[in-house]
């Protein structure tokens, strides 16, 4: 992280303690003594996250999610079956379906890219190309 957005949450950190051991907490005041956004600071104070701990807005599976999809690939890959991205694609999409509730509309589904920047974030899954053996 660059230095001034370390200072930045070294700031919050340190208004979010001198906002605790107040008696009655004053956000603006506090905000300004520490030279931060009111807005920040009382999203802080009300448990939110900071940008780099909070999941981006454009994943589709959240971390348990993806989680759970990472164990599948582990246990397929132990007993000695080569996945495919379709079938990365199907698990993915079938997750998404289970974690959807609303009755209405059908659930969501991954996009086109998605198994290939999931690939990405996961270095330890790759594919390769399989040869095709020479009977002889």
């Amino acid at each position: 992280m660059p230095k001034n957005i370390d200072n930045k949450e070294a700031n919050i950190q340190r208004a979010l303690g001198a906002l605790s051991d107040q008696k009655t907490p004053n956000i603006s005041k506090t905000a300004r003594e520490f030279a931060i956004p009111r807005t920040t600071l009382l999203r802080r104070w009300n448990g939110g996250k900071s940008l780099f701990d909070r999941q981006p807005n454009n994943r589709k599976l959240d971390t348990e999610q993806e989680k759970a999809l990472c164990v599948y690939i582990d246990q397929l890959d132990k007993a000695g079956i080569h996945i495919k991205p379709a079938q990365i694609e199907k698990s993915a999409n079938f997750i998404l379906s289970l974690a959807y509730t609303d009755s209405t509309n059908p659930p969501p589904k991954i996009g086109e890219h998605w198994v290939k920047r999931f690939l990405c974030r996961h270095p330890e899954y790759h594919w390769r190309r399989r040869k095709a053996l020479d009977i002889k």
